[in-house]
């Protein structure tokens, strides 16, 4: 009954996190957050530089429209010497504009761990967008619906996998535990009742013929002695036996 419970609980709880998840993306309003033409350090267009000062903690990525990811072009130099920037995973962030037309894909990551002044220029046909990562985190986290969804997508997997324990542990059969029984009030059960317990052995009736009770009387267990029938030749004369004499016929005559 108790796994019964965490199971129903643990289902409950998932599609609560669904529903809240759905309903905080539907009422999510910070798509100006995620538009890299309106939330930016700087757009570089062709033929222009820009200098960007670098803290060890910043994150700034270097974003291109997706369909013209391959034709942006640019150099990236510190102190006059080359900066390669880290190269982005399939993983990492696609930004989309407010109106939800143009998509935005990563070409470089600046930092974390970079400190000094680089500068940036483009030398391709398309701008590219220098958008600070951690303050564009910091301002969606402020946003309720986003708080929201990121519990839900946390708590989620977790319910998930309490209901598949629940369940794979209510399908196994219970263990039988052996009982360990104590006879009459305050007794104590002896030795092979214990092992007859523990080993699951059915309790024989022992007959109480089997084993007189030590506590009856003398009298009742003395042995009965039968006695035989006088015999023919000890005491007088049977007066039954038609050989024995006479004497018979005269019993009842005094």
């Amino acid at each position: 009954m108790a796994r019964r419970r965490v199971v129903t609980f643990a289902a409950v709880a998932c599609l609560l996190c669904i529903v809240g998840f759905v309903s905080a993306y539907l009422n999510f309003e910070g798509y100006e957050e995620l538009d890299p033409e309106q939330n930016n350090l700087a757009i570089v267009q062709n033929g222009q530089s820009f200098i960007l000062e670098v803290d060890e903690s910043d994150q700034v990525w270097v974003y291109v429209l997706s369909e013209n990811l391959t034709d942006a072009e640019y150099t990236m130099t510190s102190e006059g010497e080359k900066y390669e920037g880290v190269k982005p995973s399939f993983f990492d962030t696609t930004l989309i504009s407010e109106d939800g037309l143009r998509f935005f894909s990563p070409s470089i990551k600046i930092g974390p761990g970079f400190k000094g002044s680089l500068v940036i220029e483009n030398t391709g046909g398309v701008p590219i967008y220098l958008v600070d990562m951690v303050i564009m985190g910091e301002s969606l986290w402020d946003q309720s619906s986003v708080q929201i969804m990121a519990a839900s997508c946390c708590l989620a997997p977790i319910f998930t996998l309490i209901g598949i324990v629940g369940i794979l542990q209510g399908s196994k059969k219970p263990d039988t535990k052996p009982k360990i029984l104590v006879f009459g009030p305050g007794g104590l059960p002896t030795t092979e009742e214990l092992y007859n317990s523990i080993n699951q052995i059915e309790k024989k009736e022992v007959s109480a013929s089997l084993a007189p009770d030590p506590w009856m009387e003398g009298s009742q267990t003395e042995p009965k002695v039968v006695e035989s029938p006088p015999s023919e030749s000890t005491g007088p004369s049977n007066p039954r036996n038609p050989d024995s004499g006479g004497d018979w016929k005269g019993w009842d005559e005094g």
